[in-house]
């Protein structure tokens, strides 16, 4: 389903969630776009931010 990732945030975590959700919304005719500064993702575990961007992309798709 992932033929390629994408670096967006700067974040590996954050940029792999994001990639699997592009693909997934591709695949369903949605088009996934993602603007804004990320530097704050840092600050979080990599488990909270898959957390966060898993939920948050799974209910606007």
């Amino acid at each position: 389903m992932l033929s390629k990732s994408f670096c967006i945030t700067g974040n590996q975590a954050a940029d792999t969630v994001i990639s699997i959700k592009k693909a997934y919304a591709d695949s369903i005719g949605i088009r996934l776009a993602c603007k804004g500064n990320f530097t704050w993702l840092n600050t979080l575990s990599p488990i909270d931010v898959c957390t966060l961007f898993s939920n948050l992309l799974d209910n606007a798709i």
